[in-house]
């Protein structure tokens, strides 16, 4: 029976086996020819034999457990690619059936095996190809290395190592490598390697020489365990981290310069986020003025912010920390409450960089701002002083003028009179002496007003030549008794002399000049004006003279106010102020005057002007003293003044004019009751009263409807641009100047009286014309000037 089974098994295996030799090399299309089959058969037969015969003995059929147990022999062709394989199996439930153990063996092709494990093999090579071409092609360098350096040929290095090691003067080939990559000192090579054989990976930088230079390499060394264990090799990436290394150290060096900079500086540095607000850095000079030890990324910048002045505070998270949040510059000043309650003021400052990063500066300017504030009450306390002053100088006008008032008055009215011979002459030297000490007030009030900046000009087109023959005519008298020959060159006619100025300063200007080049002439001197233009735009008016002249060593103090240089012990009257006078008022019209002299030969003073192109028609008339028109009913003067002596004076010009007569209040409290029980034809109204002040007096003349039609003209020794146009604003129609001019009030008398004070037009047109300088606008009533401001 088991020999039975063993034949019919054999058949089978047989059977099978040729089948194998038709079909296997059908499919594999690989065998040459069925020997290496046949000796697989002959294996997987062996094999099942001894498999059967080891079974049967070892197994009982009526014992047997049910389970699959197997056993598996392979032979390969040398090249992979057929594999003969024999399978036994135990069929426990068939070997029931038929009274024993029944093994099945199978022999079988492994082509799709084969197949498959080349296929895979195919994959390695591949993605043996791909870390090759990674290793070899990656920019960092890298190597495995032997931990000794013995051996040679186990360094395996990519391009980029052997570049590298190459440039530094190495073979490239890694095996000095790792020497030449420990550091130089022994003890610390010794403890690198120490490390490495414990299995510790080291990471560190070099320096390596190079015929560029010497480069900075970063190298991580990480050991690597052979089969019999310790560390055979050592793997190693390899970075030229040169530029970087440079960069960082750049950026340490500019980082330095920074703080050096900034703890150098005068002011508050910081650097710090926006969100959250902390700080970053804050120099020396930050912590001094906010009163920190030091800052750090923990100090919160809302403890400086709470310290706000809280007056302040709304004003600040407006202009400032508002602005600062939403990534603007920003820049205030305020006050800062110390940890002692004292208050500083603090100039902050800051610029967004990025969106997260805020730097400013921060400036400690409680001395600038107490400097301020005592610049702001000593400016102050000087237009306090200055509007003394010009207090002072208005009181001083008033009181100076006043008695010169009566003196040029009366002298006046004196001439219109009949006298003697000797008469004639003392009264001339009267008015002479009158006039020269009200030259001499005028010129120190001039003075002070261009030093306080508080003298006016009207600057409009002035025909130059118009000037100079006026100032020649004042002065023919004054030349022909010091025996000197004053000439004018006449101008070129081409419009030349037509120059931008204020009427009365130019005549002022030029009546200097001329007198001082008359008094400081010698005996039968020339005097010589000419006016000639220039060809920057300029018209130059010169008066040259044949005199003593002026040492280079005196031209330095020329224009200083009362110096005279010497003059003093001389016969030649003057106060030292018309030369100094007459530059400031060239330099207020927007002119100079220049200075050419030489001692023994003469002078030339040149006052330079710009040009004007817009042609003047020349006024040649000149106030002079009237005939009384005829009047038809009497006219009524209303003089309010305190001064006796004035009302005097004019007492005696109404009465030279029939058909007027005078009412006389001594202070402004009672001329507003005049004023309103009797309306007179004309108020002549005094500046300076005992009770009420006249601007104010003027004021409620203007206010009450009883008297608000009245003729009014203010009568002062203080007259300039301001009070004409404090005048102008309360309703004067004109304003008169002491001392005044007899010949401009009988002009403005005849302008008022009753029956031609509503005829529109003045009674002497041509005499009276520059009378009364007007400042009330009226088309009822157009006042005619009566005389020049500060005349």
């Amino acid at each position: 029976m088991h020999a039975l089974i063993g034949v019919l098994a054999l058949v089978v295996m047989t059977q099978y086996l040729v089948i194998a030799v038709v079909i296997v090399p059908r499919l594999a299309g690989l065998a040459q020819n069925g020997g290496r089959l046949i000796s697989v058969a002959r294996w997987g037969a062996a094999a099942f034999f001894i498999g059967c015969a080891v079974t049967h003995a070892s197994i009982a059929v009526d014992s047997f457990v049910p389970e699959l147990l197997g056993g598996t022999m392979e032979h390969s062709r040398a090249d992979n690619s057929v594999t003969a394989q024999l399978v036994t199996m135990v069929v426990p439930h068939l070997a029931q059936a038929i009274g024993g153990a029944l093994f099945i063996g199978i022999a079988r092709s492994r082509l799709e095996v084969s197949i498959q494990s080349k296929a895979m093999a195919q994959d390695q090579r591949a993605l043996d190809r791909q870390w090759r071409a990674a290793f070899t092609d990656a920019p960092l360098g890298i190597a495995l290395l032997p931990v000794d350096g013995s051996d040679a040929g186990d360094a395996y290095v990519n391009a980029a190592y052997r570049r590298l090691f190459a440039r530094a003067g190495s073979p490239g080939d890694g095996a000095d490598a790792l020497s030449a990559l420990l550091p130089t000192d022994p003890e610390a090579s010794r403890e690198a390697l120490s490390r490495l054989a414990a299995g510790t990976p080291v990471e560190q930088e070099v320096r390596v020489e190079t015929p560029e230079g010497t480069r900075l390499v970063h190298a991580t060394l990480t050991p690597v365990a052979g089969e019999q264990g310790g560390v055979r090799r050592i793997t190693g990436i390899f970075e030229d981290v040169t530029a970087r290394s440079l960069a960082a150290e750049e950026l340490r060096a500019s980082e330095q310069l920074f703080r050096q900079l900034s703890e150098g500086l005068s002011v508050g540095v910081n650097l710090r986020e926006i969100d959250p607000p902390r700080f970053l850095y804050a120099n020396t000079e930050y912590l001094r003025i906010v009163g920190h030890e030091s800052v750090d990324g923990s100090t919160d910048v809302r403890s400086l912010v709470d310290r706000v002045h809280p007056e302040d505070r709304e004003r600040f998270d407006a202009e400032y920390w508002g602005p600062v949040a939403a990534g603007r510059s920003a820049r205030i000043e305020l006050r800062l409450v110390d940890h002692d309650h004292g208050v500083r003021w603090l100039r902050l400052q800051s610029n967004p960089i990025g969106t997260n990063l805020v730097a400013s500066t921060v400036e400690d300017v409680t001395a600038r701002q107490h400097a301020a504030a005592a610049v702001m009450s000593a400016k102050a306390e000087a237009e306090r002083a200055n509007l003394a002053k010009s207090e002072f100088l208005s009181r001083m006008s008033h009181e100076l003028r006043t008695p010169l008032n009566a003196v040029i008055g009366f002298g006046q009215l004196l001439k219109l009179g009949a006298l003697s011979t000797a008469q004639d002459e003392a009264v001339t030297h009267i008015l002479s002496g009158g006039r020269h000490l009200l030259g001499m007030i005028d010129d120190i009030l001039d003075i002070s007003r261009i030093e306080t900046d508080q003298l006016e000009v009207s600057i409009e087109p002035v025909l130059a030549a118009e000037i100079i023959d006026e100032a020649v005519a004042l002065l023919t008298p004054m030349a022909a008794d010091h025996g000197v020959t004053v000439e004018v060159v006449p101008p070129s006619g081409d419009g030349g002399d037509v120059v931008r100025a204020d009427r009365r300063r130019l005549r002022q200007v030029l009546l200097n000049l001329l007198s001082n080049a008359i008094k400081y002439n010698r005996p039968h001197g020339t005097a010589r004006i000419s006016c000639t233009a220039v060809d920057d735009g300029h018209v130059a008016i010169a008066v040259a003279d044949t005199g003593i002249g002026i040492g280079e060593a005196a031209q330095a103090r020329l224009f200083t106010p009362f110096d005279r240089l010497g003059q003093e012990a001389t016969e030649i009257e003057g106060t030292g102020i018309g030369l100094a006078l007459t530059q400031r008022l060239a330099a207020i019209m927007g002119g100079r005057l220049d200075v050419v002299s030489e001692r023994g030969v003469g002078s030339t003073f040149t006052v330079v002007l710009p040009v004007e192109t817009v042609p003047v028609v020349a006024d040649t008339q000149e106030a002079e003293v009237g005939e009384a028109p005829a009047t038809h009913r009497s006219s009524t003067l209303l003089y309010v003044e305190d001064n006796l002596p004035n009302v005097r004076l004019m007492q005696a010009l109404v009465d030279r004019r029939p058909g007027w007569s005078l009412v006389h209040a001594g202070h402004g409290g009672l001329g507003l009751e005049l004023a309103t029980a009797a309306p007179p034809d004309l108020v002549l109204l005094d500046l300076h009263l005992p009770d009420i002040n006249g601007l104010d007096v003027l004021r409620r003349l203007r206010a009450d409807p009883r008297t608000a039609h009245l003729h009014v003209v203010v009568v002062s020794a203080d007259a300039n641009q301001h009070q004409v146009d404090r005048l102008t604003e309360a309703g004067a129609d004109g304003y008169l100047t002491k001392p005044l001019d007899i010949a401009r009030v009988f002009g403005l008398l005849d302008r008022y009286a009753a029956d031609g004070a509503d005829a529109g037009a003045p009674a002497v047109a041509p005499a009276v014309a520059p009378a009364v300088t007007s400042v009330r606008a009226g088309a009822e009533r157009a006042a005619t000037s009566a005389q020049d401001v500060d005349g």
